[in-house]
């Protein structure tokens, strides 16, 4: 008893002075509450995760399962999915996301964010942090660490691993990005078919970082890596007898508006494409510098991919650590659409910037929906054949999830998909949603991470209903309307409040 009293006050005594700490990041809020959320989720849990205490060590947060060890040589699944504000939407299902995420080992999810700034929850959050930073009684710390809110990104963690307790996530410690589009990065893997291990590409030692792009020798690169619109994080993972280095990123999906850097771009452009003699080639770059949308995402690809080379050729690392895929949301078609030659400017992009080995492009299908359907190819898997021949490129594809006939889900997700869409089809009123959210079965995740009976009855620091019923009604009717309506008329659109408006795409490793 006594011992369990020493962890339990030392535990919080660690918490409460690293609370304390707040001036070291008081620069950026989002840094801070990335560090002090894993610490409270220490405390919620009694778990011992990798919180860090310096930005400059650790890029990288770790939640990593001790459940069980790693012993894999079977079939590993690889998985790519673009979120959609993933915490920052209401209405995510996250117990229909952890069911299809289960299906696959290593899952790299896109747009993380938090709610907004006026958001009840994040309001409260705010004002524990301010509490907690000025604390140092250890029970006043657990008192106001359990009213926190913690986000969607834990809570879909805790949701996998009720279905494998060997769900871990590695997540970048902050969103990068232009204020109104800051989003962070996270790559939940199964712990006891993978092993996440220390990846050069950081340069401190680390399982996982945002890379850092910026080279001392090419002034005008780094003025361009402004420009690059979120960070790019990796991580490597151990694959049976192979290493892999999973580098996810999603590219700038407007354009860049600046005459400025139109004109440092088709400087840069001639300068690297100098040595192009082909005539079709210098027509197709010529093009390129004349498309506004295209060329910006094309711009910030080849900037993020010619330093990653250059990174690894720098560090001269050793062939195990060579093996990188590419994968994420790169805004960047492979089909012909809108009489563009798409498929071309990747080829220009291998050709002429990366020279790390004979990189493809894989999952040339849509990949994104509206209202009436799938559309663009936007994302995809990017890797050496010959470097990773431990994957099955043929088996990459997007995953449908949309449909709840697809033959390759698990029966487990397929039996959940089809009862969600039946109760989903099944309600006429929004008197009957709310029924439908109190129901213990299915005990849906949603509303910024709780079940519809925890949200009505959150409470702040105050002991007072978080959210008013104005508030809540207000809520219901949006689902009702936004999500309720349009599925039942058979808009696509309607999956993105409750998954996301793109498809995962997937594919088959070997750990042999």
């Amino acid at each position: 008893m006594g011992l369990f009293i020493f962890v339990f006050l030392f535990q919080f005594l660690q918490a409460s002075e690293f609370i304390k700490n707040y001036d070291d990041y008081k620069d950026d809020y989002w840094l801070y509450e990335a560090y002090i959320v894993c610490e409270i989720y220490q405390i919620q849990t009694s778990k011992d995760w990798d919180c860090p205490t310096s930005f400059e060590e650790n890029s990288g947060i770790t939640y990593e399962s001790q459940e069980s060890s790693y012993a894999s040589d079977a079939e590993v699944k690889v998985a790519s999915l673009n979120s959609l504000k993933l915490g920052a939407r209401p209405y995510k299902n996250l117990t229909l996301m952890a069911k299809m995420f289960n299906q696959w080992d290593i899952v790299s999810v896109l747009e993380i964010m938090s709610p907004g700034q006026s958001s009840p929850t994040q309001k409260l959050n705010r004002r524990l942090m301010t509490i907690l930073k000025n604390s140092e009684n250890p029970e006043e710390i657990k008192k106001y660490a359990d009213v926190f809110v913690l986000p969607a990104y834990l809570i879909l963690l805790e949701e996998l691993q009720k279905l494998d307790p060997s769900w871990s996530l590695t997540i970048g410690s902050h969103p990068t990005g232009n204020y109104t589009n800051r989003e962070t990065i996270g790559i939940y893997y199964r712990a006891s078919k993978v092993k996440n291990i220390e990846t050069p590409l950081c340069e401190y030692e680390g399982k996982s970082c945002y890379v850092n792009l910026e080279t001392k020798n090419d002034n005008l690169h780094n003025r361009f890596v402004e420009y690059v619109a979120r960070g790019v994080f990796a991580s490597e993972f151990k694959v049976g007898n192979n290493n892999m280095t999973v580098v996810a990123m999603h590219t700038r999906f407007g354009a860049y508006r600046s005459i400025f850097l139109t004109d440092l771009r088709r400087y840069y452009f001639k300068k690297q494409f100098e040595d192009f003699e082909d005539e079709e080639d210098l027509i197709q770059i010529e093009d390129m510098l004349n498309s506004k949308f295209e060329t910006s995402r094309y711009f910030e690809m080849s900037i993020v991919a010619g330093r990653i080379a250059e990174y690894i050729r720098q560090r001269s690392l050793d062939d195990q650590h060579k093996n990188i895929m590419w994968l994420g949301d790169f805004n960047l078609p492979t089909q012909y659409e809108s009489g563009d030659d798409y498929a071309y400017y990747w080829r220009l992009l291998f050709r002429s910037h990366w020279g790390l080995g004979d990189y493809n492009i894989f999952v040339d299908t849509p990949t994104t929906y509206g209202d009436s359907g799938l559309a663009s190819s936007y994302d995809h898997f990017i890797f050496d054949t010959d470097r990773i021949d431990f994957c099955d490129a043929e088996s990459a594809h997007a995953y449908n999830f949309i449909d709840p006939e697809e033959d390759e889900s698990s029966e487990d997700y397929l039996e959940y998909l089809k009862d969600f869409h039946g109760k989903m089809n099944a309600i006429s009123s929004k008197g009957e949603l709310k029924d439908y959210f109190l129901d213990s079965k299915p005990d849906s995740v949603t509303f910024f991470g709780m079940t519809l009976k925890d949200f009505i009855e959150r409470k702040d620091e105050d002991n007072n209903e978080l959210f008013d019923r104005e508030y809540l009604d207000k809520e219901l009717t949006d689902y009702y309307e936004k999500f309720i309506l349009n599925f039942q008329s058979g808009n696509y659109s309607s999956l993105t409040e409750v998954m996301s408006d793109h498809l995962p795409i997937v594919m088959n490793c070997s750990g042999d």
